[in-house]
């Protein structure tokens, strides 16, 4: 899976494996509100189409989302993306649409 922040040169191929992994260790402490944020990027890669950017996410959703995670090891390849990609969130000053796909 990749992610594209609009006006960001770089995009984050990002693992799925290492998160769903992480999540499911960490997923008791979420409350409702992070949960909700979960359950929205996770229904965003579901629909999905292979090949396609045709699926904005907000910045904000993905936020909360990583943030609720606490500590990603970077040290760990599948978590390293996440980890670059949170810093990469928290460092924006708006609320955009980050942009999704399947490769």
């Amino acid at each position: 899976m990749w992610l594209r922040i609009p006006g960001d040169p770089l995009a984050f191929e990002l693992p799925l494996r290492g998160v769903i992994r992480f999540c499911s260790h960490v997923r008791a402490r979420f409350d409702e509100a992070v949960m909700a944020n979960w359950e929205e990027v996770w229904q965003t890669f579901e629909v999905l189409a292979y090949g396609s950017w045709g699926y904005g996410l907000p910045s904000t959703t993905l936020r909360v989302a990583l943030g609720a995670l606490g500590y990603l090891d970077a040290s760990i390849p599948d978590l390293r993306p996440w980890a670059a990609l949170r810093e990469r969130l928290q460092a924006l000053t708006e609320p955009i649409d980050v942009w999704v796909s399947w490769e």
